[in-house]
This record gives C-alpha cells, sequence and structure tokens, in this order.
C-alpha cells in the first residue's frame, strides 16, 4: 500500500510543487494506493485482522462487524506538501438493530500540479489533478457465528488528469475469523473490477493475522500484500496501550521490485478522550517525502440519541406526550384512562414554568374538570373502582421495585377519581410511610460519611436517596458542590479497574468499573464502554 507514490511516478527532479504523472505506470487508480487510516499507518499498514473501527471499510469491510453503536471518522493526510499532495477522508458507520453494519466514506485527494508533457517529454504545461473516491460498506456475522464476520465494500472513483475525467467501480469482499478470543485472521480482496485503458488493475489480496496481549494492552500483528500490478510485501506492526495513550509502530518489506524506498519504519500515537480518539502517525518515504497523518474518531453507544426521559423531572415534552395520548383515549370513548393521562400531563410539566405555560397545559387541566364532572353525572362507579383495584395492584408491584415515587403517584391519581376508596388511602399511607423510611436511613448514612469526610460512602448514600426521590435538594446541592472532588474519586476508581483489566482480573475490573459508574451521577467518566469491553472479553475467554 506504500507504493503511492512510485505508482504516482514521482519524479525527483520536479520543480517545488509540481509533480510529473507517468501515465504508463502500474496502476490505473494510484491514490488506492494510499492508506486510509491512522492507527493503520502507525503500525505499518497491519490492519487486515485488526480492524475494529470505521477505517476497516478501506482495509477489510468484515472488520466494520466489530463496530457497536456509531462512528465518525476524519483524516488528514499530509502526503507531501512539498508536491502538493494532500487527502481529506470522511467516513460513518452505524450498527443496525438486525445485527449488521452500515458504513460510508468519501475521500479527496487533491494531487497538486501535474506536468503534462508530449510523447518526446517536452513540457507542455500543468493542470490541476484531483481523485474522489466513494465507498458504501456492509459486514455481518457470518452464518449466525460470533467468530465469523463477512463485509463487502462497493466504491467508486473519479480521477482527474489531464483535464480528463476518469471513472472507476469495483467491490471489496472480506472475512474475519477468530480461532480463539485472543486471535484474528483476516483476508481481503480489495478493488475488484477496478481498472482501464491507462494502466492496470489496482486490485489486491491482503492476508493478516493478529494477537492480543493482556487484554489488548498490547497487539502484535502481520500483514502479507499481494497486488495484481506492483510489488508484493510483508508487513509486520504492533500496538502498546497505556491508560488514555496508544503507542505505535511498524515496520513495511518489499518483495523485490523497484519499490524499496516505500519500505521501512512507521511510527504512531493515539489518545483517547471519553467519546473521541485522536491519532497521528509520521511514516518517513526515503527520498520522495515525509508524511505525516492526523485523524479524529468519535464513537457513540447505540442509545446515544434515543431521548431519555423521567416522568420524575418531568418536562413540557413528557407532558406534551401525554396530552396526545389523553386526547386519542377520548375520541376512543376511553374517558377514565383519558383523566388520568390529563393529570400526568399536568402532574410533569416543570412548575417553574407553569406560570407561563404552553396553551396544552391550560387545556389539559380544563379537561379534567370536565371529565370528572362527565364521570360524576353519570353515576357509574364500577369502571372506577375497577381503576382504583388497578391502581392498588400497580402501586404494589412499585413498592416491590422500591419505586416509590411511582407507587404515591399512581394512588394519588386513583385518589382524585375515587377519594373515599379506603383501599387506595390505605395503600398511599403506606407507600408514603415507606418512602419516608427509605429516604431517613439513607440521608443519615450520609450524613454520617459527610461527618466522617467519606466522600464515596457519602456519595453512594446520596445517591440512594435520589433513586427514592430524583427530585430531592439536599442529595443534589451536595452532589453539585462536590462534582469536582467525585471527578477525581472516579478517575482514580478508572485507573485501578484499568490495572486489572491490563493483568487479566476482569472480573475485578468490571466490579471496579461498575462502583465507579453507581457513583456517577453527572456522567463525568466513561464506564460503560469499558465495562462493555471487559464483559466482551470475559465471555470470549469464558467460551475458550
Amino acid at each position: 500500500m506504500w507504493a503511492a507514490a512510485a505508482l504516482l511516478g514521482l519524479a525527483a527532479a520536479a520543480p517545488a510543487a509540481q509533480i510529473t504523472f507517468d501515465s504508463a505506470a502500474d496502476n490505473a487508480f494510484p491514490t488506492l494506493a494510499v492508506p486510509v487510516g491512522v492507527r493503520a499507518a502507525g503500525m505499518g499498514d497491519v490492519y487486515t485482522a485488526v480492524g475494529d473501527d470505521v477505517y476497516a471499510l478501506r482495509w477489510n469491510p468484515a472488520g466494520l462487524a466489530r463496530i457497536v453503536g456509531f462512528q465518525v471518522g476524519l483524516m488528514d493526510n499530509e502526503w507531501s506538501s512539498q508536491l502538493g499532495l494532500r487527502e481529506d477522508f470522511f467516513a460513518y458507520a452505524q450498527s443496525l438493530a438486525s445485527g449488521g453494519v452500515f458504513a460510508a466514506s468519501l475521500d479527496y485527494f487533491n494531487l497538486g500540479q501535474l506536468d503534462q508533457r508530449d510523447a518526446t517529454g517536452a513540457l507542455q504545461g500543468t493542470v490541476n489533478a484531483s481523485a474522489l473516491g466513494f465507498n458504501l460498506g456492509y459486514a455481518w456475522r457470518l452464518l449466525g457465528r460470533s467468530d465469523l464476520k463477512a463485509g463487502v465494500s462497493a466504491e467508486a472513483i473519479q480521477q482527474q488528469l489531464f483535464g480528463v475525467a476518469q471513472w472507476g467501480y469495483g467491490v471489496s469482499p472480506g472475512l474475519l475469523w477468530n480461532p480463539a478470543s485472543s486471535w484474528s485472521v483476516g483476508l481481503s480482496l480489495n478493488h475488484l473490477g477496478l481498472s482501464s485503458a491507462g494502466g492496470g488493475s489496482p486490485a489486491e489480496l491482503q492476508a493478516g493475522v493478529s494477537s492480543d496481549w493482556l487484554a489488548n494492552t498490547l497487539i502484535l500483528a502481520a500483514d502479507a500484500e499481494l497486488p495484481e500490478a506492483g510489488t508484493p510485501a510483508l508487513k509486520a506492526g504492533g500496538e502498546l496501550a497505556y491508560d488514555a495513550l496508544r503507542f505505535r509502530a511498524g515496520w513495511r518489506q518489499p518483495l523485490g521490485g523497484t519499490d524499496s524506498q516505500t519500505g521501512g519504519l512507521s511510527v504512531g500515537v493515539g489518545f483517547q478522550a471519553g467519546l473521541v480518539t485522536l491519532d497521528y502517525s509520521y511514516t518517513p518515504y526515503g527520498d520522495l517525502s515525509t508524511v505525516q497523518r492526523i485523524q479524529a474518531t468519535v464513537a457513540l453507544p447505540s442509545d446515544f440519541f434515543q431521548p431519555r426521559i423521567t416522568l420524575a423531572e418531568g418536562s413540557t415534552f413528557t407532558a406534551q406526550v401525554y396530552y396526545g395520548q389523553a386526547q386519542d383515549l377520548e375520541r376512543q370513548g376511553e374517558t377514565l384512562k383519558a383523566l388520568i393521562q390529563y393529570q400526568r400531563c399536568v402532574e410533569a410539566y416543570p412548575e417553574a414554568q407553569r406560570s407561563a405555560a404552553l396553551p396544552f397545559y391550560a387545556a389539559a387541566g380544563k379537561k379534567i374538570e370536565e371529565l370528572q364532572t362527565q364521570l360524576a353525572k353519570g353515576g357509574d362507579h364500577t369502571q372506577i373502582q375497577k381503576l382504583s383495584a388497578d391502581a392498588v395492584a400497580q402501586a404494589d408491584l412499585y413498592l416491590r421495585a422500591s419505586r416509590f415515587k411511582d407507587a404515591i403517584l399512581r394512588l394519588q391519581q386513583a385518589k382524585q377519581l375515587d377519594p373515599a376508596n379506603a383501599a387506595v388511602l390505605a395503600k398511599l399511607k403506606d407507600a408514603q410511610q415507606a418512602m419516608g423510611e427509605r429516604l431517613s436511613g439513607a440521608r443519615d448514612a450520609a450524613h454520617f460519611a459527610v461527618k466522617d469526610s467519606n466522600l464515596a460512602m457519602a456519595v453512594e448514600s446520596y445517591r440512594k436517596v435520589l433513586a427514592v426521590d430524583p427530585e430531592d435538594a439536599e442529595a443534589l446541592a451536595y452532589l453539585t458542590a462536590k462534582r469536582s472532588a467525585i471527578k477525581t474519586l472516579l478517575q482514580g476508581i478508572d485507573r485501578k479497574a484499568i490495572f486489572f483489566y491490563v493483568g487479566g482480573q476482569l472480573e475485578d475490573a468490571i466490579k471496579a468499573w461498575s462502583d465507579g459508574a453507581a457513583l456517577d451521577y453527572f456522567g463525568d467518566v466513561d464506564f460503560k464502554r469499558n465495562i462493555d469491553k471487559a464483559r466482551v472479553q470475559l465471555q470470549l475467554r469464558n467460551q475458550n
């Protein structure tokens, strides 16, 4: 893959900021020989069995099947500022409910200015040149097996050379196999079908193997590259993880030919900060150029874009949802159920905004009065009694799950419909008493911890208070005031868990991260991703 400079026909004697394009070069689409992905470049272009991110679309599309959630990748490749060569790459991937993963990418390569010469070699002038590539990919578990993955990428590329636009189309199928939890074997046939009258096919076979050690702290890998038109090569590389840092190095060795300048060492470094990973690689190309690449990748969990609405917190959106449901029930003749939803609408509307509320809030209040009057005139208490009994039964379920506020809210709604119902009144009293006892116990424990300067216990106790009453002012005030100190505590727990993880103590790592997540009210540390990763590793280890 590092043979792009030779395929472009770079001339050592070319003027500054210009290159000479040899139309007889081996490759019809030379920019495809330039590797995409900074992590891969730092490891010596060893990515066939390693790829597990959005950049796998251009290496081995089967690697996309390892993505969970959403990923966005941006790469800038300063191939040669002297020669005017620069590449910008954008990619997006998303795991689907079906279990597959979809990906797409856009790749723009500015080739600077080309010297246009006639058959005798005489300079005829210069023209701007560029290449624009598109990729769509899909990956899935083959035959439903978690250890066997397949993927395919369809590509289209347009290159502008000497004022002439040329299009090419191709496909790239790939496979991944995990014979053991720490080993991966990859095979990919890239750029099949791309060719032109001006050069040979850029198709190539990539085969690779990788192994991770100490729970992915150290990854070692090797690839073999066999292009249809070009020089075969062997590649080896590795990645060492230390806390949030990743250190990478690799070596590429061409096997014969005149491609010797494109072999040698490459190095890179990465840094992960929450959901964002930043990568940098440095690749010397002998007399041709020195290439520096930077890359940013954002990985988001599957539920990142799902709305997070809780009744206890309330919002105008939640209230409006209840209002719409009430209108639908009323149109269907479900008067009692509609009344309950109108009441939920009013209760969910934030108190701080009620003085200047949206029109539907006042409409819901009027509807409550109208329906209550309508039910009183009807004199039919059978449905009311049934709803009251249902409320008591549902409140019992809430109380068993320690959802005291939900139980109280449900019983208060029933009380509004049936104020004299003894069962409702008794259960409401029990729920309020149970909630008070639970709050009192958790609050006493929090006070003791604060007095004893035990931050972890205080946070844990106040989290228990908020589990009972999410709007408890005392608990919220304490957590807000101590947020900075709590974040430092959580980061210490995270480092401890990473130590366990690196040492192969996966159960201890999961427990430590889970303890940290239980204390992280504001979501200041991304524990979930590490917990999920450790659980996957533990499952794979147990399977073997």
